[in-house]
């Protein structure tokens, strides 16, 4: 808990639910960043305060042991368990005993169905000609996929952070009365609007931002092409930040790209925000993502978002961001051309993500949450993406 991705939306949720006054019991194979307002925190792979790595015993092993403890202390706590909030791949017998107890379920998705993150992943590594490791996050896993196929099957509800992954949820048969639409958030201490607002051009040239792990399904080879076939290569400054060492190879179908003199490879850091308040676009073409917290960020910190459909971001085309379907490098061009030229449309995108986002932290992600809890255990109708939409 703690980690970057999954960890720090995890972290977010626990400590915000503490503040709304929920008795949060915080089961977690390790804490790099300890929730204070939980209740009770337990670790399930540390052994004298020290951190067992899952590399040391397998992930899919450590997975398996996790999910043993927290059932185990679910069977010692469940007098004083009222709903039990599961992670996806390491819940199947935490979600077990609690049917057995009777205790209300619901189930965490960070990503798309993972049916479909499986198929849409492997069809774009065959589309660039680059070779799935096995060990990475989305290689065609088929136990993997049973169990957490068991996982849908046995929870009361599962949550979902996007209208993308919903309709990932819907097209294989799952009903709004098993869906349950919320979302993530932003941490308002760490991203925020640059001391004194934002300024015209906040740079001598525009600055495009990519954020993310370089692997195909985030897309960044098509925010490379569109903005390298326009005048936007010579005119602009276009950054990466994130790990470019994921997936063997890829870097290799990047090369044509990344050379040219305007791209600017930051790396790992830890000053996103820095990065971001100093950016003018955040453009994330992803084909899978559940809900990419990063443009909750951006848009806090002053960028106006070019996101593809497959995002799960939330924002309103031609309100506050502009959204193309994915893998349509055209329109994705064109938008980034009408975000640079057009400096009124842009100015209107910019202030009306400026006001809405606000409305995105994690403290309101988590009073959303308690309520979603408060459905659960006392049987009120589920929410769908519709009446989630017209509540915010």
């Amino acid at each position: 808990m703690g980690f970057p991705s999954v960890g720090t939306s995890a972290y977010f949720l626990a400590e915000e639910a503490g503040k709304c006054g929920c008795r949060m019991i915080v089961v977690s194979a390790s804490f790099d960043r300890v929730p204070g307002n939980a209740w009770k925190r337990i670790s399930t792979l540390e052994i004298l305060g020290k951190r067992i790595p899952f590399r040391l015993v397998g992930r899919k092993r450590a997975r398996e042991f996790h999910d043993y403890r927290a059932a185990c202390v679910l069977r010692k706590l469940r007098n004083s368990v009222d709903a039990v909030h599961c992670w996806p791949g390491s819940s199947l017998r935490t979600l077990q005993v609690a049917k057995e107890l009777g205790i209300p379920t619901l189930l965490q998705r960070t990503n798309a169905h993972t049916a479909f993150a499986y198929q849409i992943v492997a069809r774009e590594h065959e589309k660039l000609g680059i070779k799935l490791p096995s060990s990475y996050s989305h290689f065609p896993d088929q136990k993997r996929l049973d169990r957490e196929e068991a996982e849908y099957q046995l929870a009361d509800r599962i949550l979902v952070p996007s209208d993308f992954v919903y309709r990932t949820f819907k097209d294989r048969g799952f009903g709004d009365d098993k869906l349950i639409r919320m979302f993530y958030g932003y941490d308002p201490k760490s991203f925020y609007l640059p001391p004194g607002g934002i300024k015209e051009r906040r740079n001598e040239k525009f600055v495009i931002t990519f954020v993310g792990r370089a692997e195909p399904r985030k897309g960044l080879h098509y925010a490379l092409e569109a903005w390298s076939n326009s005048e936007l290569k010579t005119q602009t400054i276009f950054r990466i930040v994130g790990n470019m060492n994921v997936i063997p190879g890829y870097i290799n179908v990047l090369g044509r790209w990344l050379n040219q003199s305007n791209v600017q490879i930051l790396g790992e850091i830890d000053n996103v925000g820095d990065v971001l308040r100093d950016s003018d676009v955040l453009v994330l073409p992803a084909v899978e993502e559940g809900s990419a917290k990063v443009t909750f960020e951006a848009r806090a910190c002053g960028c106006v978002i070019a996101v593809s459909d497959c995002t799960g971001a939330e924002c309103t085309h031609m309100y506050d961001g502009l959204i193309h379907p994915a893998r349509d490098v055209e329109t994705l061009r064109e938008h980034l051309l009408t975000l640079f030229n057009d400096r009124e449309l842009y100015r209107y995108l910019r202030e009306n993500s400026i006001k809405t986002i606000s409305s995105f932290t994690w403290e309101n992600a988590a009073s959303s949450l308690m309520r979603v809890y408060k459905e659960t255990v006392f049987g009120k109708v589920s929410r769908t993406a519709d009446d989630y939409r017209s509540a915010q």
